[in-house]
């Protein structure tokens, strides 16, 4: 509806004339006058020209301005809970309401406290990570700073299996290199054999110690470059290329930049 004022003996009324869409709501509501006047304001002291309203006029569908009387707002019912914003290891859902039941009008006060609340979901632990990982020829395997035990890794040319947790931040590995050939090749996949990562050229590598490496909150400095991928000829990646799963991510044999560097240090970010 298109409003406009009717200057009245009190004030000034709100008239209200309808729209070619309210004829048509009528029309397939098959709705009274009354009951379209109720519709474009709201239900709110609705008036007719026959009710001998002051700042009414000659407007049949109108608000009289000196009836208008304050009306505070209130609550209405609370929506549901949204999504989860994790599947697992806890996550926060929030849900809201609106201040429409009524909504404030003619100067009441709006609605006091909050329109949003929110609560923990979903706080059982995520299934852990599974870690297929071998270096030629001792490896060191750290998760978030911690150093993680795991058969076969101070033998040459085996496969280490590790189970992880999902809330990982950080794996950081470091490969001795006794002689002869040298590399580290790996991945980590979900529960559900789904990539989370697999050695290639983003991981991180350095042939120098510095404390705190193998920690997430750790700065990478100058001694730092990203990991140089040996290629597909290598041996390990003919020996273990198929022992090691990886669905969708292209796992590679990396290294420093340097054939000479016997201690390696390299470090990958999970989440």
């Amino acid at each position: 509806a298109v409003v406009s004022t009717q200057s009245g003996h009190y004030g000034r009324g709100k008239c209200y004339h309808y729209t070619e869409s309210d004829r048509e709501w009528r029309a397939n509501h098959e709705a009274t006058e009354a009951e379209m006047c109720e519709r474009v304001t709201g239900g709110k002291f609705t008036r007719g020209k026959n009710d001998m309203v002051p700042d009414c006029g000659t407007c049949w569908c109108c608000q009289d301005q000196s009836a208008l009387i304050p009306v505070d707002g209130g609550w209405g019912f609370w929506s549901d809970w949204g999504e989860c914003s994790a599947e697992c290891d806890g996550g926060v859902q929030t849900r809201e309401r609106s201040c429409t039941d009524p909504a404030p009008a003619h100067g009441g006060v709006e609605c006091r406290v909050e329109g949003e609340e929110s609560r923990e979901c979903n706080s059982e632990q995520c299934p852990d990570y599974t870690m297929y990982i071998l270096c030629d020829d001792v490896l060191t395997i750290y998760v978030d700073g911690t150093e993680r035990q795991a058969a076969g890794l101070s033998t040459w040319n085996v496969m280490s299996t590790l189970n992880i947790p999902a809330s990982s931040e950080l794996i950081a590995v470091k490969c001795f290199n006794g002689g002869g050939g040298y590399g580290i090749i790996g991945s980590v996949q979900d529960a559900e054999g789904g990539d989370i990562l697999a050695t290639d050229s983003s991981w991180k590598c350095s042939n120098t110690l510095e404390s705190g490496w193998s920690l997430p909150g750790f700065k990478e400095g100058n001694t730092w470059r990203a990991a140089t991928d040996l290629g597909d000829g290598h041996f390990m990646m003919a020996d273990h290329g198929e022992d090691i799963p990886s669905s969708n991510m292209n796992k590679r044999v990396i290294w420093t930049g340097s054939s000479s560097d016997t201690t390696v240090y390299c470090r990958k970010t999970i989440k």
